[in-house]
């Protein structure tokens, strides 16, 4: 009878390591075959080549530019940083899907409790508590350590706990999006905004801003997530509570 192969579960640490280390390889390669510059350089070298269709082209002096537009927003989704990103949310078979779900139902639940009735306790805020565990947390963690910049993002860690804290709507649309898989223009439209009807009219919107932050706790003994928004009202007579 033939035996059974043991399957190897791997940590998120150990992931994150076997992704940085490809990384490392990758980039290894790339140096042994290319001399490092400027990207902006690059652009230009690579426009100026194409300096022989300037008798082909109506305004050739349009079309450079926008070859450079171009090049420069390929770049950018290419970088490196954002490549590393992608791989770690797709670095297991179903992390990526599942770090999907949960945001994804965050943003439901946000939408659901966007209410322009004032509550007692915590009033005009968000507040909702999930189960999830370290090992996604961890990899949503990296994804937002690998940015190309921490503005408008705050990290506090500790045995206990880790805060993740946004003091910038564009950041948080922008990591939600890479997060959810959901266009950050319909997390802004639909998920944190809501216009209400019937004896409240009004119009409803998450607010980020540093006096008001959204905040993501992770408490690691109960593997749980605390996430915590304010949003403003805007009554029909135009009046703004928050």
């Amino acid at each position: 009878m033939a035996e059974k192969s043991e399957q190897k579960y791997f940590t998120s640490d150990e992931v994150l390591q076997n992704i940085l280390a490809d990384e490392a390889d990758l980039s290894d390669n790339e140096d042994a075959q290319v001399i490092t510059t400027n990207p902006a350089e690059a652009i230009d070298s690579a426009v100026r080549e194409l300096w022989s269709l300037r008798n082909q082209t109506a305004n050739f002096v349009a079309f450079e530019e926008e070859s450079t537009r171009s090049l420069t927003s390929l770049f950018d989704k290419w970088e490196k940083h954002r490549v590393i990103q992608e791989r770690i949310l797709s670095s297991t078979i179903i992390a990526g899907s599942l770090i999907a779900e949960e945001v994804c139902e965050w943003l439901k639940i946000i939408r659901r409790r966007l209410s322009p009735r004032m509550k007692a306790r915590n009033a005009w805020t968000v507040e909702l508590t999930r189960y999830l565990s370290w090992s996604l947390f961890s990899l949503m963690k990296e994804v937002v350590l690998k940015s190309s910049t921490s503005f408008g993002i705050m990290l506090q860690q500790s045995e206990k706990e880790v805060v993740i804290t946004f003091t910038n709507i564009g950041r948080v649309l922008r990591d939600f999006e890479t997060f959810s898989r959901v266009a950050r223009s319909e997390i802004s439209s639909y998920y944190f905004s809501k216009t209400c009807r019937g004896k409240s009219k009004g119009k409803i919107a998450v607010l980020v801003t540093e006096e008001k932050p959204l905040q993501i706790k992770y408490i690691k003994r109960k593997s749980e997530i605390i996430f915590k928004c304010h949003y403003s009202f805007e009554n029909e007579f135009g009046y703004v509570f928050s």
